[in-house]
Parts: structure tokens; sequence; C-alpha cells
């Protein structure tokens, strides 16, 4: 008697010795029936059988599908061997419509330990002996697939479907080169494409270089390996994978990639791409934009990525770091998004940020997202995140060593922007021996309860080692501050009320030397011209510097600033070294100039107080700048002048006018009341 297995699809064979792998496919273990193929792979396991040589099996595959071709996987497949095989105890024949013994010729036989293979069918069928007598185990995976120009053609519905690489979820195969390309019914309908499972192997220097990529079009979408499987949310209806190994590949036993994909409705203008099973150790690990992913100034794109906890403890939070290494400013007030759990309004972690160095966040709940906008302004291959979990959250005040490189000092509640009431944080840095420390709200934020003269929620910084040290500044609300130690200590104290309501602050620091920090920060410029200079002036001025000048002119007077020497990094929009003029008491006021190059301007207040600042990036630089300011009486503005003449003939006219009516009326009077009498004297004398 014949013992018939007809397989119309693709099968993929899994691990008999892990059956856990194969949770959430569709298994079969009866025999002599038929069965059908379609794109979500099947399982055959082995029947169960009391293996004595009585029971007769056979199994018809066919494809839902009559254009489609069908795939056999070989998972697993273990065969008694015997001396003489000239008997094969599993064989396969690719065949079509009666099935006989005319078919001698088959297109795998197996004898012993199996070998796992790939086969496809030819004639739409495939056609399999097997005595069970002879066989321990054995699992295929079975599926429907159609091949067009070389590509296999699938179709993405609104109903989630699945892909899988060959082999998967055991070992892939060596030499694999298929391109996939997906679809839409719809035209206007856009494609998520999603990893629930990805393992691919990349060694250079040991030939293995295995991966999948994705493009849509012309534009790449990434090429991925490693474990971090794609998420990617098309622009239109169409996708293409590209899925490829090495010769190499299965000898360190990567298990390929299992991924989910379905229509959605087209309502996102730029692709979304990034990955979702980044999990957080207490080691650091970084992502990153695909190395594959070439964009030009006029293309968009979005990245999201998705980072989780190993395990579900509470106690561990996820800290996120974004590096930014470009030399322009990385603003992400619209750019980055960071969100505690999944991407919603409610889980944002509120932040504005706008510099080359990294923001921090922080999250408690199982998940962080990361979202980040490219706009052309930026290069994203530079952005790096790095990511780890902590059990450690940030203290209220704690001992902080400054370094040459900027640190973040944040208060408590910063992440939840909701600090807690009665609060006396107490921070205290230290700066190496013949440094200072530097502290900024540059590239910062500050967010605290306004009040009169700072009476209830403020930061105190104290010029020393302690809170006692000398009071140097107190602000709160949104004041900005920028203050140099005059030792190599300073201390900050963070103090709220009973009611504690506010955003808390992030401020930078760093050490600086004594001969890099702004020569001083709070002047008043009389008649006489004085000067500022860049620090370090007239040698180069050192990176990383925030200087800023308070000038307060004499009442009736208007600070005059003239640039004779000017040697900065020149940039578009000066966005990188640059000297800035406010007119007014901060850098919330009107801009008067900003320049940077060998630019000299020359320019004056509308008032009595004038701001400067002064910034530089952490690459090129030049011998910086030299000005002079001074006090100058207030304009008088002619226009004034004029309307006040104005202004004053008017009221004279009017006066004059108002005058000659009474007198016009008081003649009118007088002049009606003598011809009364007149008449009155005449009539008398008749």
């Amino acid at each position: 008697m014949e013992y018939r297995l007809i397989i119309r699809s693709f099968v993929i064979v899994a691990s008999v010795s892990t059956i856990s792998c194969y949770q959430g496919y569709d298994t079969v273990r009866d025999c002599n029936i038929t069965l059908q193929a379609g794109t979500t792979p099947r399982l055959l396991f082995h029947p169960n059988t009391n293996n004595t040589g009585d029971t007769r099996c056979w199994w018809q595959i066919q494809a839902t599908d009559p254009d489609n071709r069908v795939v056999l996987d070989t998972l697993a497949l273990r065969v008694k061997s015997q001396r003489n095989c000239g008997e094969a105890k599993v064989s396969v024949f690719d065949a079509v419509g009666d099935i006989g013994p005319a078919l001698t010729t088959p297109v795998r036989s197996w004898c012993g330990d199996g070998e796992k293979r790939l086969l496809y069918s030819e004639n739409g069928a495939f056609y399999m002996t097997a005595d069970p007598t002879y066989y321990a185990a054995f699992v295929f995976k079975f599926y429907q697939e159609k091949v067009q120009s070389g590509s296999i053609q699938l179709l993405a519905t609104t109903a989630e479907s699945v892909l899988e690489s060959p082999g998967f979820p055991n070992f892939h195969y060596n030499d694999t080169d298929r391109r996939y390309v997906l679809t839409t019914a719809i035209e206007d309908d856009h494609i998520l494409l999603e990893s629930e499972s990805f393992n691919l192997f990349r060694n250079d220097s040991k030939q293995v270089n295995d991966y999948l990529s994705v493009a849509q079009g012309e534009l790449s979408l990434g090429r991925y390996f490693g474990s971090n499987g794609p998420v990617i949310r098309t622009t239109n209806n169409t996708v293409t994978l590209h899925f490829k190994t090495s010769h190499k590949s299965s000898f360190y036993r990567a298990v390929g990639f299992r991924l989910r994909y379905r229509a959605v409705k087209g309502d996102n203008t730029a692709p979304v791409v990034g990955t979702d099973n980044a999990v957080a150790g207490v080691a650091y690990k970084n992502l990153h934009v695909p190395d594959a992913i070439e964009l030009s100034p006029n293309q968009s794109m979005d990245f999201i990525w998705t980072v989780r906890k190993p395990r579900m403890e509470k106690k561990y939070m996820i800290r996120i770091t974004v590096f930014y290494t470009e030399r322009e400013r990385f603003c992400s007030g619209d750019l980055l998004e960071v969100y505690d759990g999944h991407r919603d309004n409610n889980t944002r972690i509120p932040n504005q940020h706008c510099s080359i160095r990294g923001p921090e966040f922080q999250g408690n709940e199982q998940n962080m997202t990361i979202y980040l906008r490219y706009d052309g302004s930026f290069n994203p291959k530079d952005v790096r995140i790095r990511y780890f979990v902590t059990n450690e959250p940030y203290p209220c005040g704690r001992n902080l060593t400054a370094e040459d490189s900027f640190q973040s000092l944040l208060s408590l509640g910063y992440y939840t922007q909701d600090y807690d009431g009665n609060l006396d944080c107490v921070y205290r840095i230290e700066a190496p021996e013949d440094h200072r420390v530097l502290v900024t709200d540059r590239d910062g934020s500050m967010a605290l309860e306004d009040s009169l003269f700072c009476r209830k929620d403020y930061v105190l910084i104290a010029d020393g080692p302690d809170a006692n040290s000398s009071v140097a500044n107190k602000v709160c609300g949104d004041d900005f501050i920028v203050y140099t130690s005059t030792g190599r200590f300073l201390t900050i104290v963070f103090h709220t009320d009973e009611s504690g309501a506010g955003g808390g602050f992030r401020w930078n620091f760093r050490a600086v030397k004594p001969n890099e920090t702004c020569a001083k920060q709070y002047l008043s410029p009389l008649d006489t011209r004085l000067t500022i200079t860049s620090p370090l002036y007239p040698q180069n001025y050192p990176p990383n510097v925030d200087c800023v000048w308070d000038l307060t002119a004499p009442q009736g007077h208007v600070v005059f600033v003239e640039v004779e020497e000017s040697s900065m990094e020149t940039s578009t929009e000066c966005g990188k070294d640059y000297v800035e003029a406010f007119d007014g008491l901060n850098r919330y006021s009107k801009v008067l100039s900003r320049w940077c190059g060998v630019e000299h301007p020359s320019f004056q207040s509308s008032g009595i107080f004038l701001t400067l600042a002064f910034h530089s990036d952490n690459v090129t630089s030049g011998s910086g700048f030299k000005l002079s300011y001074s006090a100058r009486p207030k304009p008088v503005n002619p226009r004034s002048k004029t309307s006040n003449n104005i202004y004053v003939g008017v009221v004279v006219g009017v006066v004059v006018g108002v005058l000659a009516l009474l007198a016009i009326v008081a003649g009118i009077v007088v002049y009606r009341r003598r011809r009364s009498r007149h008449m009155a004297v005449t009539t008398g004398r008749h």
C-alpha cells in the first residue's frame, strides 16, 4: 500500500525538542486528510501512532489559490536509521493529478536524521510517502506563496497576516536570497509592518552578513540585523523586503524573523521607521537610525523606538539620554517626543530642548517610546539614544563633580512636571583643583512657581561649599541663569513652599578654568567708553561657553555698543558661535542684533537696559570679539516734537475759536437788546 503526503505549499519545520516555539501556530496531528495551505504558516506534526507498522498515513495539502505554489519547510525530521537505505523511509515527490507507482524519482528522501531543506512545488502538489515504523518524529511547516518577476507577492488587508523567514523558528538557511513585495488592495491605504520576533546574525570578520532590508520605492527604510527588528509604516500601498543570508549563517544558529503586516488608513505624511523590541538592562545600550537609510534635505521621515524593561518590576525605571553629535543645533521642541509608555498625549514627558547636548528622560512604565521627526534640518544618523534601567530615582539633593563636558542637574519632580511641596534640596558641585563651576540654564529649562521677590518656590545659588556660603543669585519662575563660581565649589538650593506647584528645572554645569569664564556679568556703563571681550581674547575662545552681560545706563540715557573686532566661526543664521544683543533686562527682550564671523555691527538700546549673550559650540573657534559700550543721552524723537507742536497748535486754535464764537454770540445778544429798546421808544411816541 502506498503512504502518501501531497503538499501544495511551502512548509516551515520547527524543532521538536522545543515545542514551546510553536505556540500560536495552527497545528495538525491527524493523518489521511486533505489540508488547505494559506498565506499564514501551519504546522504538520508526526501523527500519534503505536509504531506497529500497521498504520498507514497520507496527507494531501493544497494551495487555496491555484495560481500559488506550495512551500514545504522541514523544521525537524528524525528517521530510524537502517543499514540499507535503498528504500527511503520518508520520500517527497513533486506531482499533480493522479499519483501512483509511476512517480519513481523523489524530490527528496530521508534516512536517519533528516537534513533541513526548503522545497517548492513545481507542479502544484507534493507527493510524500512515509512509514511510521521507521520515523521517530517530524515537523513540517507549509504555506502558499505567489511568485511574480522573481519576487514573492503578498497582499496586505485590514486583517493581520504573518510573514516568516524560511526555517523560523528554528535556524534559518544558508545562502537565502528572497524578495517580498507587499501591496494593499486599496490604493490609498498604507502598510504597517511590525516585528514579533527577530534574530539575524552579523559579523563582518567571520564573513557572516545576514540582513533584512526594507524599501518604499527608491527610498530605503533601513537594513536590519541583530535582535532589533523593524517597525515601519509606509506612505503608499507598496513596500519591498529583501532577505539575504551568507553561506555560514546556520552555523551561528540565528532563528530569522516573524513579521506581522496589515493595511491601515493612510493618515501619515512621512514614512515611520523604528524598532519595538529593545530591552533595557543595567548596562548601557544604544539605538540609532538604520545605516542603510539615505535621506536628502527635501525628504521627510519619522523614527520611532520602543524600549522595554527586562521584567515586570516597578522598582526599576528606564532612563534614556539622546545624544546628537552634529555641529548644527538640534531643537527637539518640535522634533523629539518621549513618552512614558505607549505614544499618547497623556503619556508624553514635557521637555523643550535645543542643543548639541543630549536631553535625559526617565519613565516608570513597562516601556518608553521615543519619536524623532526628520525635517531636513539635521542628520538623523548623528542621533544616538542611550538607554538602561535603574532603581535609583533622582534624589532631593546630592554631591556632584563638575567635569570638562556639560552635565545635567535635574530637580526632583522634573519628569512628572509636578514637584512636591516643602522641599529643601541641596546640590553641592565640586570642580577639580584650579577650576571653577559654570552653571547655566542654556539648553535646559526652568518652570517654578513665580512670586514677588521669589518668596515661595526658588533656586538659590551659593558661591561656596554649602548653603551658608555667599548668596550669588536667587531665581524663580522662568528666570535665566548663567553663573561662574569664584572658587571650586558651588551650592544650589531648591526650595518649595507647601503648595509645590511647578515643573522644576534642568540646568547644565561643567568645570572651567579661571581664564575661560566671562570677565564680568553685571556692568553699568558711564559716559566713558568701556570694553567687553570674549574669554581668552585675543587667543581663541574655549568651546561650550555661555556668557551674559547685563548693561545699565543712567536715567535719561541709552546703552550704545560698537563692535571693534570680531573673528568667530561663521555659520548660516549665526547658529554656532555668536553674540546676541537684547533690548532690555533679559533674553526675552527684543533682539537688537545677532552676529558672528567678522561682522562689526553697532547699535543702541531704546531704554536704560541692554543684555549681551555670547555662545560657543564644541567645535571650531576663533579669536573672538572686542566691543566698546558707553552711555549716551537718550535722543529726542523728532516725530514726537512735531506731534507735540501740532497738539499745542490744535489746542490753541480750539481755544481761540471758542473765544471768537463767544464774542460773536455776545455781540448778537447786545445788538438784539439795543434794537428792542429802540423799537419800544418809537412805539411810545406814536
